[in-house]
């Protein structure tokens, strides 16, 4: 019988990477030895995030009422997932920890990024000290796109092009219309569309035209190494969707009868953000990179609407399950075995160390980083968790998962403490009946405060 913290997978073990980095060292980084060890060996990466989604907005999470069938295949192709978490439950700041590989609270990028207005006025972004991963790619070698949505500073030095793409397209803003390329800013959203530091003119779904240009990257770069960073809007408001991606009204064979128009929007928007990732894939197929090429897909915080994060509680904008867990998992046929499962915690912050030493990049000695190159748990060649424990504030609130216990420290200092492994719902706290761990865990999380506010 397989204990809680290894693969569980259908077949054999997955086939041992040849070569990876220390786990959670911060030192040079060496890349995963991959055939003859050349440059040119090196995998692309292809890293998909979508926006808002629900952990059962999608058919392999529990979806009842949804069309994924290439997220699904993905999916099953690789390892899903269980327990992967967001450094943030809402867009900036967990896109800040996943540029990063650092907790955003190292470097003040936390909260709501504010308006469009207050971030232009008040130089709002994630602090040019800050080394993005499309800059750890670039320096290792690759070429590298950020294609869809920014939304980690509007001012010119915040932008892409100025953060390590080669290319750049899409908004900067935390929104944005689904047709409309050139609408003006409004509160935290809208803005141009742009094509590297250029407004670009378009028309027709912009999620659409987002793939098309992933797809031209592929294309044009398949015969380097390539960092593709996909981060679709979808299904972040305005809740837009050609009619072509509805459902029908009355469903089709396996899947619930639709009858909330608001609800059957939802699920076209997840339609056409599944059918993108098909076109994708197809792209890496007609290229003959599948093989070559590791496919990441996570989403960027719960759903704001409670039930579609079933089955857990909360939403986007909270610590509690709902905001913070989300579906994420990985390709890369050959390497990571196909159909397998990770049941254990592991957090956006760690694509950056796991991706740059696949490069064969360097991390940077002079500062923490807190994800760590999960590989060799992922492949069977490590055990244990991935991580002692992993921590969040937002808001005034704080929480902190070790081991299968979470602690929610509220900002009016209400404690709860919750069994994950026998509660995913955070129905019942235990913070009564177990003060011992109530107390090792503040004191965690009290320590783990202390560290980000002086960088350490």
């Amino acid at each position: 019988m397989k204990s809680r913290n290894e693969i569980v997978a259908p077949g054999t073990r997955a086939r041992l990477l040849e070569a990876f980095v220390l786990v959670g060292a911060v030192v040079p980084a060496r890349a995963c030895a991959v055939a003859s060890g050349s440059p040119d060996a090196r995998p692309n990466v292809v890293l998909i995030v979508a926006d808002d989604m629900g952990y059962s907005d999608m058919v392999c999470y529990g979806g009842k009422d949804m069309s994924t069938p290439r997220l699904d295949a993905l999916a099953a192709q690789g390892v899903r997932l269980t327990s992967g978490y967001v450094s943030g439950p809402i867009c900036a700041p967990a896109r800040a920890g996943l540029m990063t590989g650092r907790y955003q609270s190292r470097f003040g990028y936390e909260g709501y990024s504010g308006t469009v207005e207050q971030q232009v006025s008040q130089d709002r972004g994630v602090a040019t000290s800050e080394i993005l991963l499309p800059e750890f790619m670039r320096r290792a070698g690759y070429a590298t796109s950020v294609i869809g949505k920014w939304h980690l500073g509007v001012n010119e030095k915040y932008r892409p092009t100025r953060r390590g793409a080669d290319h750049f397209f899409g908004f900067l803003a935390g929104g944005h219309d689904y047709f409309e390329w050139d609408q003006a800013f409004e509160g935290s959203d809208g803005g141009p569309i742009w094509r590297d530091d250029e407004p670009a003119e378009g028309e027709g779904y912009i999620t659409e035209a987002f793939t098309r240009e992933a797809v031209a990257f592929i294309e044009e770069e398949r015969d380097e190494p390539f960092f593709l960073y996909l981060a679709y809007f979808n299904i972040h408001a305005p809740f837009q969707v050609p009619d072509e991606y509805l459902p029908a009204r009355e469903g089709e064979p396996g899947r619930e009868r639709i009858t909330a128009p608001a609800r059957a929007t939802i699920v076209g928007m997840v339609h056409a953000l599944d059918r993108g990732v098909g076109e994708i894939l197809d792209a890496l197929d007609r290229a003959r990179l599948a093989d070559d090429t590791l496919v990441v897909f996570v989403n960027d915080n719960g759903s704001p609407f409670e039930p579609t994060n079933a089955p857990f509680s909360g939403n986007k904008g909270t610590l509690m399950e709902g905001g913070v867990r989300v579906p994420f998992f990985l390709r890369w046929p050959g390497h990571l075995e196909a159909g397998a499962r990770y049941d254990r915690p592991i957090i956006a912050l760690d694509l950056l160390p796991t991706l740059v030493a696949l490069a064969g990049g360097e991390l940077p000695s002079d500062r923490a980083i807190d994800g760590v190159d999960v590989l060799p748990f992922l492949t069977g060649t490590a055990h244990g968790d991935p991580h002692d424990a992993l921590f969040w504030r937002f808001d005034d609130t704080r929480a902190v998962r070790s081991g299968d216990l979470k602690l929610h420290l509220a900002r009016d200092g209400t404690t709860r403490l919750y069994d994950l492994a026998h509660d995913l719902g955070e129905k019942v706290d235990l913070a009564s009946a177990r003060p011992d761990d109530v107390a090792r865990l503040r004191a965690s999380l009290e320590a783990w405060t202390e560290r980000v506010a002086n960088d350490e």
